[in-house]
């Protein structure tokens, strides 16, 4: 390491240590405001928290930009790729600042770190603490979006306001994207798209534990209907039971998720327990308890990986059934109906070789931490929008446990909130570079 990247180093580590009670203080006022998506029970918006984060850049001095997506013209355009339930973003702005060198182009920056505003809804009752008092207690910070995704989000301006604090000069800039709507689909990354950013590399803020996830799993559901035949319990043997038949379809859709693992797996999800994660989300019967059910109905989630096609994988999923539905006499008379579901999520690789992902790594060794795991990311994230349709390579890395998220009493570990600020600090100076030091990494 150079004099002057080691320098660098320093600075960063004590501004990060100087400011360790205000980025606390950052995350508790955060989560103390309410940002739930309008698409969920009760839903507020993000007005308010998106006026949290827009003040907290302009006193970094950063160049802002705040507007409210244009729901109708981005659903004309993305289609079934924007699965939003709600397309009103009145007072619901997306907000971007961008720190560093101004270019020819303002939207044009070395380094994007996203994460969205929003949060699903919570059921109070269910929490030990109020969802949003952002209750410390044992070194875990309790409140919802404290993991999913505002732990990540204010990490990413917590590393900014360290670089600040520190004094360095980014070479090349880098923008701080605080996008809506995540949760419900995702226009608010769609609509910076279409406004124009783009950069080499991005980060996208979600609980990965600090992880770093080039890849992230696509998805799409599935409703199975099956038709039996109504009896008597007492006489069920003069009927068919659907819920039996249903059986056998739930059977081939797992077998078939496990030969799909056997067959591809792509390099990113190789380290994973799964790569083609199915399950079941829903059955239900009918008519009531007390006869043999004449139908039942099944939801379905099919996962999967870059490199397919969801058409590809509803061929494969319309195969298998095809097949039950032919070894059996009252399913060839009755054949089931099968339809797609929403969400589809489309699955995302960024190259696991990117310099953005050496950078993240280098800066965890610059650091003293143990080398992060390198894998994709099972669940979808805004990062297929950035690599897929802006052709900005993503990669997902932020504090926090992903099975936190959406539940009751989520939380995120103050340690690992503070060790990200200063890993994404050092990983920024690195891939944005610093006035005063070498080129290169």
């Amino acid at each position: 390491m150079s004099a002057s990247r080691a320098a660098t180093l320093r600075a960063i580590q004590a501004a990060s240590d100087g400011l360790r009670s205000e980025l606390v203080a950052l995350l508790r006022h955060g989560v103390q405001i309410p940002s739930v998506n309008p698409a969920r029970p009760g839903g507020s918006g993000e007005g308010d928290f998106q006026a949290f984060v827009a003040a907290e850049l302009e006193a970094l001095g950063a160049r802002i930009e705040v507007w409210e997506p244009d729901g109708p013209s981005l659903s004309a355009r993305y289609g079934d790729t924007l699965q939003s339930s709600t397309r009103d973003f009145r007072g619901r702005p997306n907000v971007v600042g961008v720190l560093g060198p101004a270019g020819a182009d303002p939207r044009a920056v070395r380094l994007i770190l996203n994460s969205h505003a929003d949060t699903v809804a919570a059921d109070a009752n269910r929490w030990r603490h109020d969802p949003f008092a952002a209750t410390i207690e044992d070194g875990w910070l309790y409140g919802l979006g404290a993991a999913d995704a505002k732990g990540s989000l204010l990490s990413y301006l917590g590393a900014l306001k360290v670089l600040r604090e520190a004094g360095v000069q980014l070479r090349q800039p880098v923008a701080l994207t605080s996008v809506v709507d995540e949760e419900a689909g995702g226009g608010g990354t769609l609509a910076c798209i279409e406004r124009g950013y783009r950069a080499a590399g991005a980060l996208v803020g979600e609980p990965t534990a600090l992880a770093v996830c080039p890849g992230s799993r696509g998805a799409f559901g599935l409703a199975l209907t099956v038709e039996g035949k109504g009896a008597h319990l007492g006489v069920a043997y003069e009927g068919v039971n659907a819920i039996d038949l249903a059986g056998r379809y739930i059977a081939a859709f797992h077998e078939l998720g496990g030969a799909l693992d056997r067959e591809y797996r792509h390099p990113l999800w190789r380290s994973l327990p799964a790569g083609h994660v199915f399950s079941v989300t829903q059955i239900q019967s009918r008519p009531a308890p007390g006869s043999v059910p004449s139908q039942c109905e099944v939801h379905f989630s099919a996962g999967y990986l870059a490199g397919e096609s969801r058409s590809d994988l509803v061929a494969r999923v319309e195969s298998a059934f095809a097949r039950v539905t032919r070894d059996d006499p009252w399913l060839r008379e009755h054949s089931p109906a099968l339809a797609l579901t929403s969400p589809f999520i489309e699955a995302a690789a960024a190259p696991g070789d990117h310099p953005l992902v050496a950078d993240l790594v280098n800066a965890a060794a610059d650091l003293g931490l143990p080398a992060p795991a390198v894998h994709a990311l099972s669940a979808g994230t805004d990062g297929r929008f950035l690599t897929n349709e802006g052709g900005t390579p993503a990669i997902n890395f932020g504090p926090g446990q992903m099975a936190r998220g959406h539940g009751p009493d989520e939380a995120i570990e103050l340690a690992e909130y503070q060790r990200a600020i200063v890993w994404v600090a050092v990983a920024v100076a690195r891939f944005c570079g610093v006035a005063g030091e070498g080129e290169g990494s």
